[in-house]
């Protein structure tokens, strides 16, 4: 008998609800992997996943640190026989803006897509149940909201689950026809995830999957003005193979930006001098209130300039007009600054291309 595409759907969630309640075991939190942390803290009660390391956050001004905290990128990952995972976590920090976590069965989004109150300090608790025909041996992925600090406080499975001590953590590069590269990025609150529904619709993770490459995101709201600090902290990394920098926005009209990102990028190339190096300009195209239309045209212009100059002993230098990557006024948020999921679909559209050529040589 063939069972219509509704009649598919009430019988799973009839199996479901009248599958019990599985008894769970605490999981010890020292033998859970973190994906894309720098470093972990350790804290009264839990864990919090960092993505920069102890020393890069104290080199970090009062202002950014507790945004660099924040986890975007971070996941938890368990695998083994699991039918059932339980999160307990408190959201120490937010802003708001991203506040939303997903569960993932390898490449496979499990929903329902969960949520953290914002504002609230309160533990809550996630439960990730197993459905459908994917093997339950395959990697599970919470994946942290993107403007988050998060302390995890609880892991939980179900009893008889067998889990895997040592796995290969999952990343795109999994993906069939992966280009299989290491990508580090950095760049303001638009790389960050400002204002995208989920974690895994920011740009840098749509266009990572698009490409099969395995990502950090570094990016930190407010910031991406070509500081010192996150040079060094860029500089001191050796787990990437192509580094790009989509800075400047929160730098416009700003007459020190210039010679600030001339040293920024020396550090930076100095350190990584056979590796590729996108420097993306801004990509607001049309007017903001409050922000002249020529602070916008200097900026890209005087990075411009100063990718020119620097390419000229650093060829894996590629600059990359902002303008390129975003070019519908619909793609922006209505604060004509920040891009929701359309725009970060249009902006991986357009990036894909050019990241593809640099990695295979055609510069």
């Amino acid at each position: 008998m063939r069972l219509s595409v509704i009649g598919i759907v009430l019988w799973a969630a009839a199996a479901l609800a009248a599958d019990p309640a599985p008894e769970l075991r605490d999981v010890d939190l020292a033998a859970v992997t973190f994906v894309n942390a720098a470093h972990v803290e350790k804290t009264a009660e839990g864990l919090i996943p960092l993505r920069f390391t102890p020393e890069a956050l104290e080199a970090m001004s009062d202002g950014m640190r507790p945004i660099a905290r924040m986890a975007t990128g971070i996941e938890l990952q368990l695998k083994g026989t699991i039918r059932v995972i339980e999160v307990t976590a408190r959201c120490r920090f937010d802003d708001g803006f991203g506040v939303t976590a997903e569960w993932f069965r390898g490449p496979h989004k499990q929903l329902p897509t969960v949520a953290f109150v914002p504002g609230s300090r309160e533990p809550q608790t996630f439960t990730y149940k197993s459905w459908g025909p994917v093997p339950e041996t395959d990697v599970v992925r919470f994946v942290f909201p993107t403007h988050c600090e998060l302390e995890i406080l609880r892991v939980r499975v179900n009893a008889d689950a067998k889990l895997e001590d040592r796995f290969e953590p999952y990343d795109y590069r999994q993906l069939p026809n992966a280009l299989g590269k290491r990508w580090l990025v950095h760049g303001d609150s638009i790389t960050q995830g400002a204002n995208v529904s989920v974690p895994t619709m920011t740009w840098v993770d749509l266009t990572a999957r698009r490409l099969g490459l395995k990502t950090v995101n570094l990016g930190i709201g407010g910031y991406g003005k070509a500081e010192p600090a996150l040079a060094a902290a860029i500089a001191a990394r050796d787990d990437f193979d192509i580094l790009s920098l989509h800075i400047g926005t929160n730098a416009l009209g700003d007459p020190g930006y210039p010679e600030r990102l001339e040293g920024f990028l020396k550090t930076i190339l100095a350190a990584h001098p056979t590796k590729p190096v996108v420097l993306a300009s801004p990509i607001l195209k049309f007017s903001k209130p409050g922000v002249p239309v020529w602070s916008l045209a200097g900026c890209r212009e005087a990075m411009a300039a100063v990718a020119a100059r620097l390419a000229k002993d650093h060829p894996n230098l590629v600059f990359q007009p902002g303008e390129e990557l975003i070019r519908r006024a619909s793609s922006l948020n209505s604060d004509l600054v920040h891009i929701p999921d359309q725009g970060a679909v249009e902006y991986a559209e357009n990036l894909a291309p050019v990241l593809t050529r640099i990695l295979s040589g055609q510069r």
